[in-house]
């Protein structure tokens, strides 16, 4: 019988094929990590970007119904655009009777197309239209373009409401309006930016000149409400465009956003 011998060996990594394989793994060790690293930041990235427009669009809401709600050519902004101020409309009718420069209506009420229910029945009455803005904001003037006194719902009758003016005060109007529009607005509201926030300002009164706004804004609640925040000082400019007989008048804005900072 002859006997066969299978001789067998074991042969491990040399130095140089385990250094290449360290290199490979470490190589692809890196790029995975890289990898989940940069997906991790493009996540974070993403929810910034949405938070941020998020946080622009609530902004450009609030500001879109200040604009909105205020009275035909009751817009006025600061020489340095980062304040802009308005007379809000509460409810809009017609006139049938009011205490006009040159008419006979009596000087201490004014009678009105029924305003709707839900609807304020109190605030500053206004004859539409106004063309320069300025006058509106003084309300010491009589005869004036809006009264001088709050006006309050006394009766209403087949279709018709009578208002009186406050404190039994006498007022007249400068001027009449050709379809008899008429207004009740609120007192002055503004919207300003000091330092990284924007505010929203109301029961301040009634200042003549806008140069005079700043000045005579107040400082803490309940008269002045946060708007916004971490924007860029300075950053917020208005610019009102006055409407002319081919357009309404515009108004553009633009501020930055900043990164919230934690």
């Amino acid at each position: 019988m002859q006997l066969l011998l299978r001789l067998s060996s074991q042969r491990g990594f040399t130095l140089i094929e385990l250094i290449i394989a360290m290199m490979v793994l470490s190589i692809l060790a890196i790029g995975s990590v890289q990898f989940i690293g940069l997906s991790a930041r493009s996540y974070v990235d993403t929810l910034e970007r949405s938070g941020t427009s998020s946080r622009a669009s609530i902004i450009n809401e609030k500001i879109n119904r200040f604009i909105h709600s205020a009275l035909p050519n009751s817009l006025r902004v600061t020489a340095d655009g980062s304040c802009i101020e308005s007379l809000p409309i509460l409810a809009a009718t017609t006139y049938v009777a009011a205490p006009i420069v040159g008419n006979a209506a009596s000087s201490n009420q004014v009678s009105l197309v029924t305003i709707d229910s839900l609807l304020a029945n109190a605030g500053y009455g206004v004859i539409y239209p106004t063309a320069n803005n300025s006058v509106l904001y003084n309300n010491q003037r009589n005869p004036g373009r809006i009264s001088s006194e709050v006006m309050s719902l006394q009766s209403s009758l087949n279709g018709e409401s009578i208002f009186v003016f406050a404190n039994g005060a006498s007022f007249q109007f400068e001027q009449p309006s050709v379809k008899n529009r008429f207004f009740m607005v609120n007192s002055p509201t503004a919207i300003c930016q000091f330092g990284e926030y924007i505010f929203l300002y109301q029961n301040y009164g009634f200042i003549p000149s806008i140069n005079n706004l700043q000045a005579s804004l107040p400082s803490q609640l309940p008269n002045r409400w946060l708007l916004a925040n971490n924007i860029q000082p300075s950053s917020l400019t208005f610019n009102v465009s006055v409407s002319t007989l081919k357009r309404n008048g515009l108004v553009s804005y633009e501020y930055t956003l900043q990164a919230s900072q934690v």
